[in-house]
């Protein structure tokens, strides 16, 4: 155990300026852009027809429109708390905090891609493989180590500053809304979930993407150049092969399915614990597993033949 921990290490060392600095520099413009618009109050009441402000005064208990900033009069129209349901109230803060999470899931997924194509491949392009071959370490907790380490270690920072985001974002808004329903705001955010919750998608989210995971260490492992590549184009040659040869697109159906159902599943921001937890019952989820446990055994196996010497 002290040995994986070790190589655990060794990669945030090698990767962590990555996925430590990306999810931070995303949250220093996130919160920049909220102070910032807090100086440049938007003239929002000014553009509004005769009949828009009547509506507005409507949803503000027959204030004067005027008495707001232009940044009370966006929440007051975008969200409408007063008048809004807790379901209603609820799919509207769901939305604004899942556009929150978009830049951090995808920065993270690329810098997942980048780590995994690379990782099997440089050390065999630099020769450093014949210095970690001489470690006392396998072959296959030299692989493992690199999954666990892009699938459950370095997502921490990217979920801690996801979390700290939509704090801010749900803070905001709240001091914004109509005046006595900062409550029902926080309420309707279910904050205090959205940790666990995150946490429950990118362990599933691990799992889910096994097989797309696997595939790209195994090409990771053998590819002499341009792994990038083969890693990407490989699954479009076979869609193209199988639509002209065979006349079906089985292949890429089945890949966007799966892709389909990641997202709905573990990228919705909706809080539901259990929802990561309803897709071990499905054939095509174990398949996936099977499949992925199979292209990581492979890329091991490529490692272990690898001859230097």
């Amino acid at each position: 155990m002290s040995k994986f921990i070790g190589l655990l290490k060794r990669e945030w060392r090698e990767h962590a300026n990555g996925f430590l600095w990306a999810p931070g520099a995303i949250l220093a413009v996130l919160l920049l852009v909220g102070l910032f618009s807090l100086f440049v109050d938007p003239q929002v009441e000014g553009d509004m027809s005769s009949v828009e402000r009547q509506e507005l005064e409507q949803m503000i208990d027959g204030r004067d429109a005027s008495e707001l900033s232009g940044l009370e009069l966006l929440a007051t129209m975008t969200l409408d708390a007063a008048g809004s349901t807790d379901v209603e109230l609820r799919e509207k803060i769901t939305k604004a905090l899942s556009s929150i999470a978009v830049p951090f899931n995808l920065v993270f997924f690329v810098l997942a891609f980048s780590v995994l194509i690379n990782c099997l491949y440089d050390e065999r392009k630099d020769q450093s493989i014949l210095f970690w071959k001489s470690m006392p370490v396998s072959d296959v907790e030299t692989v493992v180590s690199k999954w666990v380490f892009v699938s459950w270690v370095a997502p921490i920072t990217t979920i801690a500053a996801i979390c700290v985001a939509q704090v801010f974002t749900v803070a905001f808004i709240s001091a914004f809304v109509e005046q006595g329903m900062a409550g029902r705001i926080w309420g309707a955010s279910q904050i205090w979930l959205r940790p666990f919750d995150l946490v429950l998608r990118f362990v599933f989210l691990s799992l889910w993407l096994l097989p797309v995971a696997g595939w790209i260490m195994f090409v990771s492992s053998w590819a002499k150049r341009l792994p990038t590549l083969i890693a990407l184009g490989a699954p479009w040659v076979v869609t193209l092969l199988e639509r002209l040869f065979i006349g079906s697109n089985y292949f890429s159906q089945m890949m966007s399915n799966h892709l389909a159902q990641m997202y709905n599943t573990s990228l919705s921001s909706a809080v539901d614990l259990a929802a990561p937890f309803s897709s071990f019952s499905q054939l095509t989820f174990w398949i996936g597993l099977l499949l992925g446990v199979g292209l990581l055994a492979a890329a091991i196996v490529c490692r272990q033949r690898i001859n230097e010497g």
